[in-house]
Formats: C-alpha cells, sequence, structure tokens
C-alpha cells in the first residue's frame, strides 16, 4: 500500500516537473534572439579585450603630447586587435 502511494507521488512529481521543464524550454526558444546575443557576446568581447589592453600611447615630443588609440578593428570585422 505505501508502496503503491510512493509509486504514484513519485510519477505524478514526475511528470510535474517535466511538463515545467517543457513550459521552460518553449518559453526559451520562443523569447531567445540569436542576433541580440550575438551582439552582446561582441561588446562583451570588445570589453574583456580593451581590459586586457592599455588603451592608448602617449608619447611626448618636443612639448606635443601626441595619444594614439591601441585597440584596433580591421574594417568590415569584430577581431579586435590590442596594438
Amino acid at each position: 500500500m505505501i508502496a503503491d502511494t510512493l509509486y504514484w507521488v513519485v510519477v505524478k512529481a514526475g511528470a510535474l516537473v517535466a511538463l515545467v521543464l517543457a513550459i521552460f524550454a518553449v518559453r526559451v526558444a520562443v523569447t531567445f534572439d540569436w542576433n541580440r546575443y550575438r551582439e552582446r557576446r561582441r561588446k562583451e568581447e570588445k570589453e574583456r579585450l580593451k581590459m586586457l589592453c592599455p588603451h592608448v600611447y602617449i608619447t611626448m615630443r618636443g612639448g606635443q603630447v601626441s595619444v594614439r588609440l591601441t585597440i584596433t578593428s580591421p574594417y568590415g570585422t569584430t577581431q579586435w586587435v590590442c596594438g
């Protein structure tokens, strides 16, 4: 009797968990925007690369201060390089 009741509870709980996971999976699949995900990843990568790079190169020649950015990306790409 107790084994039957326990089995019934486990089966019903398993079905409920499976239903909740299925609803969650459908919700995630419907709301997921691939382009926004890629854009966010690109921005995060850019910020991470900026932290590894000194950002600018400052020189002084004859009383003139020159500042040059050190992080660049080849035209048309997102491959940021610290130069």
